[in-house]
């Protein structure tokens, strides 16, 4: 379908129920490389996979133009290049080669740096790499980088919460100013996209498939240098929500037997309690808490490189408590992120390059009560105010050398941007048991021989989804 236009085939990105994600190079009329974008397609003609790739397509259009959302690309014009060998300029074509199979398809732009869990797939390597040279040495993500994964990830929260934001600002935009055009909108935003803001009334959407296959890692574009959101980080802080094939909204108290039926929806390993446990008997309808959860679970698999058990009955929760250095403690009730509070933080501890308020934050969103993950607007000002510290600090020269601005741009140069590219994404690296909790929340392994302290996993266990 794409042969001889001006999408020219790369290679595959990866493939599963959703169908095949391949990368493609898009060109301009005269056959040279405009920008990589991602074709999205499924690999059968069932209508159940045709009417997810036309719910994801829709989801993409509504929120064209936000920037912690992959950008909508349209592929016309088209042109038909010269075969090889002939010297001759592409045909400029309007062709509805690409408009009749459009059902079976989607365009988004192109994140260099591939999925998260390819992240934590090379990192678990080098785990496994040390461990089995005698090395006890483990590669985390520094605290000062995770705060602002976690920016992305709640402005993607925000995204959902206000779908029809960009389309509001293009029709006030067009109020304003009669001359301009939606051709000018549209290259305003692929210059600078609208950045998600929190806004009164959140809408009732839920992602229902948010984990580190579907969050995506690419570049910064800030060609006047005055984003200071990322000015620390250009190499890697532009992170998107992707894969909207199974959202939904949903209007308030809806019907309770609505309400079950989406209790299955997604994977079971990244489902929120609401769905593995139980509808809590006040939960009227689905909100943004369940992607707050998402978002919790995305950032709890940062910082351990592991995921919960998709088993509901391994899934541990208990209450968490978090001793802050003035010897303040604030207690989380019944969240499955317990093993973050101070126990695991001493000395030696798992956790202890993290501070309080990230480990507090992360089991807050991974609460069993949905007023527990508290509100969108709350988790802006707790990740903000928490980068702006970072940065005070930064300034001030009062940091460990792991995070200060050089190390953390180290980190990105060694892990993102310059990392080996994989034929594929990471299937479920994030199977590996981490020292002191397991990945089902269960009790760590024991200690293991001198020359491999740290358990090595069974290779086989990876690549499942």
């Amino acid at each position: 379908m794409f042969q001889h236009t001006s999408l020219e085939y790369e290679r595959t990105l990866g493939f599963g129920g959703f169908g095949l994600a391949a990368k493609y190079s898009q060109r301009d009329s005269t056959g040279q490389h405009m920008r990589h974008v991602v074709v999205k397609a499924p690999l059968t003609n069932d209508s159940s996979k045709l009417e997810s790739v036309q719910e994801e397509y829709k989801w993409y259009l509504r929120m064209k133009g936000m920037e912690h959302v992959p950008y909508l690309v349209d592929p016309l014009p088209i042109y038909r290049l010269s075969p090889p060998g002939i010297n001759q300029p592409p045909n400029l074509i309007r062709t509805y080669e690409f408009e009749k199979y459009k059902e079976r398809y989607l365009i988004t732009e192109y994140l260099e740096h591939g999925e998260l869990a390819s992240l934590l797939e090379r990192l678990n390597v080098l785990d496994w790499e040390a461990a089995a040279s005698g090395r006890n040495q483990r590669t985390y993500i520094p605290n000062r980088l995770l705060w602002r994964f976690l920016l992305c990830l709640t402005r993607a929260c925000l995204a959902m919460a206000k779908p029809d934001a960009v389309q509001q600002w293009r029709a006030a935009e067009l109020a304003k100013d009669p001359e301009i055009t939606n051709e000018t909108l549209e290259e305003a935003l692929v210059e600078v996209p609208y950045r998600e803001k929190f806004e009164a009334n959140p809408e009732n959407v839920v992602h229902f498939d948010i984990d580190p296959f579907n969050v995506f890692l690419g570049q910064v574009n800030d060609p006047s240098g005055e984003d200071k959101e990322h000015q620390y980080f250009k190499a890697v802080s532009r992170i998107q929500l992707g894969d909207f094939g199974l959202a939904q909204q949903f209007q308030p108290k809806i019907d309770k037997r609505l309400l079950e039926s989406y209790r299955g929806r997604g994977k079971p390993t990244w489902s929120a309690p609401e769905q593995f446990v139980g509808i809590p008997p006040s939960m009227e309808t689905w909100t943004y808490k369940t992607n707050l959860w998402g978002i919790g679970l995305v950032m709890c698999s940062l910082m351990t490189k592991a995921r919960l058990s998709s088993d509901p009955i391994l899934k541990l929760c208990r209450d968490a408590v978090f001793t802050y250095p003035n010897n303040e403690q604030i207690t989380v009730p019944r969240t499955y992120a317990y093993f973050l509070e101070n126990p695991n933080v001493g000395d030696g501890g798992e956790f202890q390059q993290y501070d309080a308020d990230l480990r507090y934050t992360v089991a807050t969103l991974m609460a069993s009560s949905l007023d527990v993950r508290g509100t969108l607007d709350l988790l802006l000002i707790t990740v903000e105010g928490a980068i702006r510290e970072g940065n005070d600090k930064a300034l001030a020269g009062n940091l460990p050398p792991w995070e200060t601005d050089e190390a953390l741009q180290q980190f990105i140069d060694l892990h993102l941007k310059y990392a080996p590219v994989v034929p594929f994404p990471a299937g479920a690296a994030l199977e590996a048991p981490v020292p002191g909790v397991q990945a089902n929340n269960g009790p760590g392994p024991g200690p293991g021989p001198t020359k491999n302290p740290v358990a090595v996993p069974d290779l086989q266990l990876l690549f499942r989804r």
